[in-house]
């Protein structure tokens, strides 16, 4: 397994180090476009430029308001980059590409054109290439549509100008361009753009959904909040404009909003159920009136009737269809026998053979009697197919009591497709909402004919939407910890921006506990979540599994608070707080607690756990901290409190009560060339036994890049690092106070070449190898740190050389619509340091001789495809000839669903470990499950998982056998899908709440 990091580091070297590719002769036609609306001129000076090229078809053309260079048609791919090469080398600040096809269409708007310097680098110098756009173009009836994001350079006052956008100060001002459209990718109209962060008016997006916003001042950031009835809202993240032009403008996606939303769901906070309606009045005697009857019928659109007679009746003003009666009305599609419909009040009475059909719904019925407008009313010997949740329902009598509500008397649900369910519910009565919940009363659980379970009352979600009810139970057994292990849920739907989730948990070897987790919204910009849990263990354990002293009754309990405010887009306030009443907590508990079910690698609103909370883990961090950013700077106030499971007390724990820091980001001083960064940080350390006290430290760093040659840069830095610190423990040490000061000197030369093969293919296109070398040095000298309080870390010395190369090969992909993307499949690095001072240092025996040559890293991914990814870290020692780290991640995967991923992970004298998953579809309805955690150090299985998972279209029922190092756990899921579906993973034994 070591060896084989060597043999593949120098194996892709090889075979990708090659150069040299003809280029493809492809036929096709080129046309090289450039566009502005602020400047003709600046355009016919570059048309002139290639012109004295001896190019031909150069010209400029007026489009909308734009003028368009154009230069040449030609018949090979060579040519036509030849000439975009040229066309780069005299308009190098704006994006030029090519159009297949279509020389009558703008290919790109809203760029524009700078001052043209004199002398351009060639489009071949390293880290001057333009990457390409897609291939298809944008229609110039609709120009803006493909607009950017645009910088006025910062330049003279002739280019200010002629160029950009000028603010009343003279300062250059930004415009942001995006484009507005629905999940189909048609455009979203007179949509409202809000600008948060900067005072300018909002904009509305056109025909095209295109939106443009003038003004932003120069280095600063913003977000937008785009707003239109019957979409959803979107809230972008934080955008800066200061960086370079993009390409392309922001596109946003607007998901329309279901009509049960519009009608019931604010979109605001936790998502409500949906509102009931009124009750409507009662009907009329006879089995004809409709439901309900409203006093002013609301107004409808077009209805189409068609059938083999139809009569009307200008006394009743009432229609009457019969033999195959076809009625077609907004959206809606209802056959039938005979059709009785009054036209004043869009009641109508359909008979034999009822269908009707509405936004993918399915009604059927004997005798339905309904109100067109109102789209409510009463079905008998009906049937009822939910398209959104899948739900079949049938009854006795089926009432539409609203937009997505029905109620059925002697009823049955499932979602199981075919006249045979494999499972059903059966109830006197049922009460359902679309993309909502259901009850039941008097309900029984039919597997095929065969009653399983019967309740007097269920409460059943028909999505996730918050209703309060019982959460399905959780059901395990372990045989060494826990025994028989069962929670039972209960979800309260609080109000419409808090709920919460009660755990009833019993254990038959440890007790009773309980857990409550705690939701709350209390604006779009203030949120948080708290779980508690208590109990009583009454475990009674011995033998050397357990490494403490064990007391029968010990009161154990955990908590966690996560609360996030943010005041602007630019600052907020979190909480992260974490504890439990014992290090052991996690390891008695590390089958299932609440922490593994809600850990979450990415940031997502109530589910922001990111620490594993399992046997492993090694301690807890408890944060509060406020977050200030502006465009160049950043604060942050932090208050840390850490709890270390590997020692029996906390007391000599070092806290941050509080933690202060100021950073500059890196930017230009002036015209001077030089660049100015820095860091700036305050600490309070704190411990009950040891060292404790104040800490200051300023390190600001310049620098100053440079090109040497137009193929390497240079940048040389200096930092400079005042320490001070002060401290205010009882201990009679001397050095109560005292101060740091030191420099460190870099250097960094580095360079990148690369060539682009053109590969042709059906879906891969080119493939973009880049070789970068660097070169890196750092001097930092030897200055006294005796004195310095152990809470403050000395600085080693150091006179180093590191050199590294880095092999990146990206990959230019064929997208539909002619569209194109990019990915980075393969990236190698290799990087070595030589201590300097090592090499010069005196050998005195017994010291061994000089090694100045330090690890050697190594790094490889490998990304071919979506179904294959690698990942390799190493370390070798060259002086010992062995490796110090040995650490594979690889995971393939295929569409029938097979996967495996394997992790190696090796640390010289500590650390061998083996992790395997496999999933293995052995038919398309069952899957086998394995998973291994080998402790190969120790000689010590940690887990071995055994298991399968059977589908069918409506349940799926999983089970599993795991052994632990010191335990042995067997659990089986159900999942009936329409009931709630749970038990996501083998390894999850667990039903989540309603999320949103």
């Amino acid at each position: 397994m070591k060896k084989f990091g060597v043999h593949f580091i120098a194996a892709f070297l090889l075979v990708f180090w090659s150069a040299g590719s003809a280029l493809a002769e492809n036929r096709v036609i080129y046309t090289v476009q450039a566009c502005s609306s602020t400047s003709e001129g600046k355009i016919v000076r570059a048309a002139r430029m290639l012109e004295t090229s001896e190019k031909d078809g150069v010209r400029v053309e007026k489009i909308n308001g734009l003028y368009t260079l154009r230069a040449g048609r030609y018949a090979k791919n060579g040519e036509g980059i030849a000439c975009l090469g040229r066309a780069r080398k005299v308009y190098p600040g704006a994006i030029l590409r090519r159009a297949y096809d279509m020389p009558e269409r703008i290919v790109y708007a809203g760029n524009a054109i700078p001052e043209m310097p004199e002398n351009v680098a060639p489009l071949e110098a390293p880290g001057k290439t333009i990457p390409e756009m897609p291939e298809n173009a944008a229609p110039s009836e609709a120009p803006l549509r493909k607009a950017a994001v645009v910088q006025d350079p910062v330049g003279s006052e002739k280019m200010r100008s002629e160029s950009g956008p000028v603010s009343a100060g003279g300062e250059t001002t930004t415009v942001f361009r995006g484009v507005v459209h629905d999940g189909e990718g048609k455009p979203v109209r007179d949509a409202t753009v809000e600008i948060i962060g900067i005072s300018l008016a909002p904009v509305k997006t056109g025909d095209d959904g295109g939106f443009t916003i003038s003004g932003l001042p120069p280095f600063k950031v913003f977000s937008l909040k785009i707003v239109r009835e019957g979409y959803d809202t979107i809230r972008t993240p934080i955008i800066d404009v200061s960086s370079d032009i993009k390409g392309e403008p922001e596109r946003y996606t607007m998901r329309p909003l279901s009509p049960a939303a519009l009608a019931a769901m604010p979109r605001e906070g936790l998502s409500p159920a949906p509102a009931s309606p009124p009750d409507p009045k009662p009907p009329p005697a006879g089995p004809e009136s409709l439901l309900p009857e409203p006093d002013t019928p609301p107004a409808t659109g077009a209805v189409d009737i068609e059938a083999d007679s139809i009569s009307y009746s200008r006394d009743e003003d009432t229609y009457h269809a019969r033999g195959n009666v076809v009625i077609t009305y907004e959206g809606s599609v209802l056959t039938a026998d005979s059709v009785v419909m009054n036209k004043g009040t869009n009641d109508a009475l359909a008979e034999g053979a009822v269908t009707v059909w509405s936004d993918n719904d399915i009604l059927e019925g004997e005798r339905v009697a309904f109100n067109i407008a109102t789209k409510m009313g009463v079905a008998y010997q009906g049937k009822v197919f939910l398209a959104q949740n899948h739900f079949y329902l049938q009854g006795k009598k089926i009432e539409k009591k609203g937009e997505a509500t029905y109620r059925v008397y002697d009823a049955l649900a499932t979602t199981c497709d075919g006249d045979s369910p494999d499972w059903q519910l059966k109830g006197s009565e049922l009460n359902v909402t679309v993309d909502g919940y259901g009850t039941l009363k008097d309900g029984t659980l039919l597997a095929k004919n065969l009653p399983v379970l019967y309740t007097p009352y269920l409460f059943f979600p028909a999505k996730t939407t918050r209703q309060s009810g019982l959460l399905y139970p959780r059901l395990s057994y372990s045989k060494d910890k826990s025994g028989w292990d069962t929670e039972l849920p209960f979800y309260w739907a609080i109000s419409k921006s808090s709920d919460a989730t009660f755990y009833q948990r019993y254990m038959d070897k440890r007790g009773f506990k309980e857990g409550v987790e705690f939701r709350y919204f209390i604006s779009k910009d203030s949120s948080g979540t708290f779980y508690g849990d208590y109990m009583n263990d009454t475990g009674r354990f011995t033998g050397p599994t357990l490494n403490r002293d064990w007391k029968v009754g010990q009161r154990r309990w955990s908590l966690y608070w996560n609360h996030e405010t943010t005041f602007s887009p630019t600052s907020y306030v979190r909480t992260d707080i974490m504890k439990v009443s014992d290090p052991w907590y996690f390891r008695d508990f590390d089958s299932y607690n609440y922490y593994l079910d809600n850990y979450s690698k990415e940031e997502r609103r109530f589910k922001k756990i990111s620490f594993q909370a399992n046997e492993s883990l090694a301690g807890t961090d408890s944060t509060v901290r406020f977050v200030k950013n502006w465009p160049l700077y950043n604060l942050t106030g932090l208050v840390k409190y850490s709890d270390d499971f590997n020692n029996v007390t906390n007391d000599a724990t070092l806290q941050r009560y509080p933690e202060i820091t100021l950073a500059g980001i890196k930017r230009p001083i002036m015209d001077t060339g030089y660049n100015l960064e820095f860091a700036a940080a305050y600490d309070y350390f704190y411990r009950v036994k040891g060292q404790k006290g104040h800490f200051t430290d300023v390190q600001p760093i310049l620098s100053y890049p440079y090109n040497v040659v137009p193929y390497f840069q240079v940048i040389p830095e200096i930092a400079l690092r005042e320490t001070y610190w002060s401290r205010d423990d009882k201990t009679s040490d001397d050095n109560r106070q005292g101060d740091r000061s030191m420099y460190r000197l870099g250097l960094n030369l580095n360079t990148e070449v690369h060539r682009i093969f053109i590969i042709g293919g059906e879906r891969l296109d080119k493939i973009r190898h880049g070789i970068k070398p660097e070169l890196t040095y750092t001097y930092i000298p030897n200055i006294n740190q005796t004195d310095m309080p152990n809470y403050v870390g000395a600085v080693a010395e150091q006179n180093t050389l590191t050199y590294a190369l880095t092999n990146t090969f990206i990959a230019r992909l064929k997208e539909k619509g002619g569209m194109a993307s990019y990915r980075e499949f393969l990236r190698l690095k290799l990087a070595q340091t030589y201590n300097i001072r090592e090499s010069r240092r005196t050998v005195v025996a017994p010291d061994p001789d000089r090694r100045p040559f330090g690890d050697v890293d190594m790094e490889a991914d490998f990304l071919p495809f979506s179904y294959l990814s690698f990942a390799a870290r190493h370390k070798f020692n060259v002086n010992s000839g062995h490796w110090k780290q040995t650490n594979y991640d690889v995971s393939v995967s295929d569409v029938r669903g097979d996967a495996a991923t394997l992790g190696y992970r090796y640390t010289q004298f500590s650390l061998e470990e083996v992790n395997l998953s496999l999933n293995a579809a052995l038919t398309r309805s069952l899957d086998a499950i394995y998973i291994l955690r080998r402790n190969e150090f120790d000689h010590i299985t940690l887990e071995k998982t055994y298991g399968f998972k059977y589908r069918k279209q409506c349940w799926k029922v999983e089970a599993t056998y795991s052994e632990k190092e010191n335990d042995r756990i067997w659990m089986v899921l159900i999942s009936l899908y329409g009931l709630g579906q749970f038990g996501q993973e083998i390894w999850k034994d667990t039903i989540p709440p309603p999320r949103n």
